[in-house]
């Protein structure tokens, strides 16, 4: 029985010192760490670019298409003057 009494006394021991031990380390890592980041847009992530690049797609499109579908008729006539 003094047998099972030492064995627990030495696991309360371990437990308690092992417990100790990760409450310091876990307590070490507090420390506050400040970083520095910086931030670089870049041109095609803003906005106003995309709008403008469509609207000047959208105008040559159509600057392009309409001048495809025209056709001229030419009408000749002719008057015999006497």
């Amino acid at each position: 029985m003094k047998k099972l009494i030492r064995l627990a006394n030495y696991k309360t021991f371990f437990s308690t010192v092992l417990l100790s031990f990760t409450q310091l380390f876990v307590n070490a890592q507090d420390k506050v760490i400040t970083t520095t980041t910086r931030t670089e847009t870049y041109w095609y992530t803003e906005p106003w670019v995309w709008v403008t690049g469509g609207i000047v797609v959208v105008i040559l499109l159509a600057v392009i298409l309409s001048g495809r579908n025209k056709t001229t008729i030419i009408e000749k006539t002719t008057r015999n003057i006497e």
